[in-house]
Parts: C-alpha cells; structure tokens; sequence
C-alpha cells in the first residue's frame, strides 16, 4: 500500500458543506420528479391515440399492416378499460361502447368475425381512397376482383346497351378487356350542367380537416344542423371519396365523402308508388377528383345509401379551370340512410346495427351527426324517431327534400338569382349500408355456438343508454359500459294499463323510486319475474307514434316548419303466423304466472301479453327491457331479444310455426348470443290441446330457472 503522506501527519477534514449542497439539488430534482410522475402518466392516459390509426383519419388503409393497425385497436381497448365508467360526452360513442364490450367479454373464441367485432382491427374494413385529390395506381382489374352478380351488372350498364351481352356473361367469368376504356369514356363523355357564378374558390382542405369554409361567415343555425348561404366553389380536385367494406363475400360498401355537390331540382320526388326506394338520376351528386376506377366500378355499393351515392354521383375530371360552383353549404356531418322497412322492427334493427357500424368505424358520435333520410317515407314506422334522437343529438327529422326545399326557400327570400339548378355542398357526407347485410341476419340457418358476444353487447348498450339520455333519466352509479343498472327501467308514455298489458311493471318500479327511495325499487325488481307474451296484431297502425318521450320531441324538417307530406299509416294487409285461438293462449299463460309458488321461490310471477307494433319505438324497448320471459310466436317483434333484462339472465320461449322449423334459428342464436335461455315448442296455425301443454311444461321449466338463478343473486 503506498500513502502520499506520513502517518503523523493528520488527514485534512472533507469539504462536506459543498458536496452537501449537490446532494440537495439531486434530492429535490428526484422529489419533483417524482410528485410530477403520476400526473405525467394521468395526462398521458388520456391522450387521444395517434391519428394516423384511427377510423376518423383520411388514411388509406390498404397501406397499412395488419398487425399495426391490430396493436393500434388492442392499445384502444387496453385504454378504455382502465378509464371511469363516466363518459366523456354526455354518451358514449359507438366506437367506444364496442371497446368497452371487447375489454369485458373475453369468452368469445366461439364467435364469429361479426360477433367479436374483429372488423375493427380489421384495415380491409376501414375506409380506403377511390376518388381523391392524388392520381391513384390503378390496379388491374381482374375477375376476382369483381364481386356483382348479373343482375346488378344489368342494372349498372342500362345506360349501355351494346354492353349488355357482356353483363349476361359475367357469371361465367368473362372479363371484356374494353371494360375499363368504355366505363373512362362515358364518365368524359357524359353531359354535364355547368354552373358559372362569381365566387372564390375555396383552398383545398388539408389532410385531416373537415373541409373548407371560411369563419367569417353568417351562419343560420337549424337545430344543430349548420348551415349558410354562400357561393364557395369546391376547387378543382378537392374533393375526397373513401369507402370500405364489412364483408368480402358480400361486397356493399359505406362512404365518407368530403366537398360533394348535391343538384336540388334533381333531387327524385316523392310519388303514388308504393315502396321506400327513390333512386337518384344521374348527377344529381357531383365530386371533383382523380377516380380509381377498378375500384370504383370494381365492387357493388349495394341498395343503401352508398347505392344511392354510387348511381347519382358524377365525377368530374380535376382540370385547372373547373370548380363546382355552391349556392349553400351545410357544414354539418351528415349521415344519409336509405332504409329498409319502416314498420319491420327487426328490420329497423338491421339498420340501426348497420349505421352502428359505420359509426364506429369512422368514429362518429350521434353529438355531431344528422341522419338525413333518402328514401320516400312512405310509411315512416313508429321507428322513425331513433334517427333524430338516438344516431343523433338534434332532435331533428330530416329528409333529403326538406333540405331541397329549406335551401330553396332561403335562396328565394334573399333574392338571390336562382339557377337553373341551385347547389348545395357538403363538408362531409357519409353514406350507409343497405340494412339487409348486417350481422343480425347471418348464420340464421344453424345453431350458433357462440355466446355473449361482444358486438350485440355494445349495440344493445349503445341503443339502451341513448335512449336513456334523449328520455333525461338520470343513469345509474353502476352498469355494464356505463349504461344503466339491470335493474331499473326505463318510462312508459305510450301504454296504459287498459291497453292489455295487464301490468306495467315499468312504472311501478320508477314509482317506488321516487316514493320510496332506490333500495326499495331494487329490492322489488329483483324479487319479480316480468313474463311478457308478443302479441300479433295485423289491426295496428305501425305509424310513427308521438305519445311516446321521443316521438313527441321530435323537431320535423332542417328548420322545424316543414310539416310531413306523406304516409303515416304502415298498417299491412296481411299477417302471417297470427295465432287464431290466441286469446285462449294467454288466458292459460296467465293462469300458469298466478298460480306459480311464490312461497316456495319467493318470486312473484307477473304476466302482461303486449302489442308491441301499437307501441312507440322507445315504449318496445322499454317493455323489453322490463321483461324476465319472453314468450311469442316466431316474428320480427323478437328482435327485442337484444334488450330483456338480465338478473342474471332473461329467458325465451318461442312458438315456432310449420314454416320456422329446424332451418330457421335465427332467434335462438340471438338468445344465445346474448347469454339468454331459450327453447322452443313448434306449433300448428292454431295452438291444440296437446301443443299448449308442451307450451305450459316449457314455460315452468324456464320460470324454475329463473327464479333459482335469481335467487342466488338477489
């Protein structure tokens, strides 16, 4: 060992004070840290995830990577779960219920694509560029490239005779290399209205906004709809096409358009024939940017209202000089729905799941959306009031002609010069998906395997808690995606006792409530099982009925002046699978709730049989979501399958006819899908003694389920 020093020489004590100090400023730079930690980490939770993964964005999703786009979603998932059950707007979004659905239905291997909304992870089913302001690679266009069957060919080349032979051909696989050429020099070749006004163009919207507009304008607002009377051009080029597709087999497409020009005076009328289709005349839309046509022409848009964008839209070439000249803009999101059948509930449903999807994929929420309906209202359907109140917040009806007719009206009282056509443009334009494709109609023909599956889940979450938020009830401390609790239900206004409900359970719970306080209210709807029999009634007008809380707030037309002019009666002529002794069928259903031991279970039994048809569409799913048992014979009215109440679990019987037999099992899947108990008892046009005792039996069993499951969670 060597020492620098001798050892009698005493060490100089350490500098300690100096060191001390460094030591101090390294203590409180960790202790900073440290407090600003978790505060750091809170804000970053809450962060928006990256734009560029998102459904909202105008990427192309054809270049992005499975896997990435896969990890963006799970990272959405992960996010949500861990957030309050409080949403940030006043409901949640579709998106963000079907997040909440994947975070907390795990046991879903057994189902499908659909089901397990994987669609959302899914780039092929995010919007993609067809028409935009970049000249797009074009593909070659192939066979398997093409999805639409004759028929539809047929359809889409009317306008081209001599091109006919080729569509009656298509099924065999023979591809006309001329397909391309012909279809590029028609679009050239087509006549167009020009429309020459002095304005200023607008400057092309950059990536990711919402399209032109300059703040500077006088806006009349409409409810929420927004809207003003401007001579904007749409410049050369700016306008953007994107569109995807939910299912490869079945090619029907939704759109998002931005800066797209609507021709009022071609804007198709309503007429005396009957049906709900109006379809457009060429032109009637107008868009200016670079077409993929492959793409374009390449895939079916289907009989929704991408069909109705699709046979109406006239795309111009983007040349320097050309613009699109607008009389009116509305800045508005809107969400055009072509639909199916008004007065069908289960129909109804195919819609409302269909524009749930969208919804999601583009990441709209209904705060921001007006729904404008394309087809001809005839009849309108006690259905009608969800697309003012629950795919949007406005409380306004609209339909494409009242928004012809508005923008006219307002053009005419500020004198200014019409044209021969007056234009309206949009900022942003979606268009939806023909109701008959969704995910309620698949896989009808076989037993499912599938249970409690996270796509209906949400839907039905979705559907249930806007309700909630247009009725202005209050939601519970807790409940599945920050719905309300199983428990409580929600208001009645479009049924009374006389009207052969026999009981509206509904009430009686929301009466103890207020009288009584909440433990009293719950107490009693967990110690009651509601059995509710479908009534089939071929009387009932199925119109849009304004007794009800939505109905009757509904604000008609863009400026709440337009009153309807069509039908409001959707009375059919013919009912089938009415059941002729059905009074008798009740009256023993009855006498089976009254005389069932509640001393033994503890469980009193309630009956009601219901017309659901005569009912608001907020009343139908009011009664279905106070209802344990659901008994009926095989209808769309089953589709109320999404909303019973679950303590633990509802239950289904269903009375299947001689025509709904082993090849049909579309309602016992959606019994399934939603962690129901089902069974069945086929029947004959009229219900025999013997049938209404296998009736009687399988009812019992289902009410003993019920009650020994209630019991244990009560």
């Amino acid at each position: 060992m060597y020492l620098t020093q001798p050892l009698s020489v005493k060490p100089a004590p350490a500098r300690i004070g100096s060191y001390n100090k460094r030591y101090k400023r390294l203590l409180v730079l960790a202790a900073v840290i440290l407090c600003m930690s978790p505060w750091a980490l809170l804000i970053f939770s809450f962060m928006p995830r990256d734009a560029s993964l998102v459904g909202g964005s105008d990427t192309d999703w054809m270049n992005v990577d499975k896997l990435t786009f896969k990890a963006a979603v799970q990272s959405e998932i992960r996010h949500i779960s861990s957030t309050t059950p409080t949403p940030t707007n006043d409901t949640r979004s579709p998106r963000e219920h079907i997040l909440l659905a994947l975070a907390s239905h795990t046991e879903s291997d057994t189902c499908d694509y659909y089901m397990n909304a994987q669609f959302l992870e899914d780039p092929v089913a995010q919007p993609h560029r067809l028409c935009s302001s970049d000249k797009l690679v074009q593909d070659p266009l192939k066979p398997s490239a093409i999805h639409m069957d004759a028929f539809d060919m047929k359809r889409r080349l009317s306008f081209y005779p001599q091109k006919l032979e080729w569509a009656r051909g298509f099924k065999t696989g023979l591809v006309n290399e001329e397909l391309q050429p012909w279809m590029k020099d028609y679009l050239k070749s087509r006549e167009r209205v020009s429309l020459v006004l002095d304005s200023d163009p607008v400057v092309p919207p950059s990536v990711g906004s919402d399209g032109p507009g300059p703040d500077d304008n006088v806006w009349k607002e409409a409810g929420e709809i927004s809207w003003s009377l401007r001579k904007d051009s749409i410049q050369s080029g700016t306008s953007l096409l994107r569109c995807g597709i939910l299912d490869t087999n079945i090619p029907q497409r939704y759109c998002d358009s931005r800066n797209v020009a609507m021709k009022l005076n071609m804007v198709p009328p309503v007429t005396n024939w009957p049906g709900l289709d109006l379809r457009p005349p060429f032109g009637v839309l107008e868009a200016s940017c670079h077409l993929s046509e492959n793409e374009w022409f390449g895939r079916g848009f289907g009989d929704g209202a991408a069909g109705w964008m699709f046979d109406g839209m006239e795309i111009v070439p983007p040349q320097e000089s050309a613009t699109i000249e607008c009389d009116a803009w509305i800045d508005t999101t809107l969400f055009f729905i072509s639909r199916w059948d008004t007065t069908n509930p289960y129909q109804f449903h195919q819609d409302a799941m269909n524009t749930f999807l969208v919804y999601s994929l583009l990441q709209l929420h209904p705060s921001k959306v007006q729904p404008v309906i394309l087809d001809s209202r005839n009849s309108d359907g006690p259905y009608t009031a969800a697309w003012s109140h629950i795919f949007s917040s406005s409380r306004h009806l609209v339909d494409v002609r009242q928004i012809r007719d508005t923008i006219t009206d307002a053009l005419k009282q500020n004198a200014n010069p019409l044209n021969a056509s007056p234009v309206v443009c949009f900022k942003r334009a979606v268009w939806g998906i023909h109701g008959g494709i969704s995910p309620l109609s698949r896989g009808g023909t076989k037993k499912t395997k599938c249970e409690n599956a996270p796509l209906l889940f949400a839907f039905r979450d979705f559907m249930l808690e806007r309700i909630w938020d247009a009725a202005g009830v209050v939601r519970g401390e807790k409940g599945t995606g920050g719905a309300v609790e199983a428990w409580r239900t929600l208001p009645v206004a479009s049924l009374e006792k006389e009207d052969n409900a026999g009981y509206v359970f509904e009430e009686e719970v929301r009466r103890l409530e207020r009288e009584q306080g909440r433990e009293q209210a719950r107490n009693f709807a967990y110690e009651t099982v509601v059995v509710t029999y479908a009534v089939r009634n071929m009387s009932t007008s199925r119109s849009m009925n304004e007794k009800g809380i939505l109905g009757s707030t509904v604000v008609h037309g863009v400026a709440g002046t337009k009153q309807r002019g069509f039908s409001q009666d959707g009375r059919v002529d013919r009912l089938k699978r009415i059941i002729p002794n059905e009074a008798a069928l009740i009256q023993s259903l009855k006498e089976l709730a009254d005389s069932y031991d509640v001393q033994e279970t503890g469980i009193k039994i309630h009956f009601r049989a219901v017309d659901f048809a005569a009912l608001a569409f907020e009343d139908q799913v009011a009664i279905a979501q106070g209802t344990d048992f659901y008994i009926g014979p095989h209808g769309a009215a089953f589709v109320h399958l999404l909303y019973l109440r679950q303590l633990p679990f509802a239950a289904v019987l269903e009375l299947k006819p001689p025509e709904r037999g082993a090849g049909n099992q579309q309602f016992q899947n959606l019994a399934l899908k939603m962690g129901n108990q089902y069974d069945y008892v086929s029947t004959g046009s009229s219900i025999d003694r013997e049938q209404m005792s296998k009736i009687s039996s399988a009812a019992t069993r289902l009410l003993d389920t019920l009650t020994t499951a209630r019991n244990a969670i009560k």
